[in-house]
């Protein structure tokens, strides 16, 4: 039987790469996101299943993976799923800070903790790959984008040690990648980027989806807890 990946976020950009990656491997797809419209235009051009699923919301993230367990058990869990604001730290406002942390920080969290509660239930074997940043590792331009990322990298090292040995739990840290998020990014700062990258090639939604595709294969089988960096050698460590 094929695997079946759920993957948040899944309508545009990165999270419709790994769609299409993962369904060119022969397995199966939900494709999650809250954005009900964009997943009727990604049905028409891939062979998924669409879920209308807002990680920002508790409830939803729990009737999503309820919904899950009486159809197909899903073999991987891609939280992919997050926004950028590009917003100056000291003009933030409470409930910006709230919301970007909801879906960046609590919706992976809240996430891996239904996938790693179904699986657990079923004596079933996983992997869950999480979509970090360099931002999380060498700051960011938005502080709180920054922090955000720099959590799920941390959270990403615990829920490996939480959910082990049957659920594997990876992250990949992409640089600078063509996507409608990063047009947000100011010019100032897309020049520090490629100014500091070592390889001068852009990277595409399709190159991150091949990082999360050696995480979800088997050809990782002793990866846990790891974080693959993507960002053409902007960060160093």
């Amino acid at each position: 039987m094929a695997r079946t990946a759920i993957i948040t976020g899944a309508a545009k950009g990165i999270g419709r790469a790994i769609a299409q990656k993962c369904l060119n491997e022969g397995w199966q797809v939900v494709a999650c996101d809250k954005n009900e419209a964009a997943l009727g235009d990604l049905k028409k051009e891939l062979d998924v299943k669409t879920l209308v699923l807002d990680v920002a919301d508790v409830v939803s993230i729990k009737a999503a993976f309820a919904s899950l367990e009486a159809t197909n058990l899903p073999y991987a869990l891609v939280n992919n799923a997050g926004i950028f604001n590009g917003t100056k730290f000291l003009e933030y406002g409470s409930d910006d800070v709230d919301l970007l942390l909801d879906i960046n920080l609590k919706g992976p969290i809240y996430c891996s903790q239904a996938f790693g509660a179904l699986l657990t239930k079923h004596q079933a074997k996983g992997v869950i790959v999480n979509i970090a940043s360099v931002a999380g590792q060498a700051g960011s331009a938005d502080a709180v984008y920054g922090a955000s990322k720099a959590g799920l990298v941390g959270f990403t090292k615990t829920c490996a040690m939480a959910l082990a040995p049957n659920i594997r739990v990876n992250a990949v840290a992409p640089g600078m990648v063509e996507t409608d998020m990063w047009a947000q990014v100011s010019d100032e700062r897309r020049n520090v980027f490629k100014n500091n990258e070592l390889i001068k090639e852009t990277i595409m939604p399709e190159d991150v989806a091949e990082s999360v595709w050696f995480l979800l294969s088997d050809a990782s089988k002793h990866y846990t807890g790891a974080v693959l960096d993507i960002n053409n050698g902007f960060y160093l460590r």
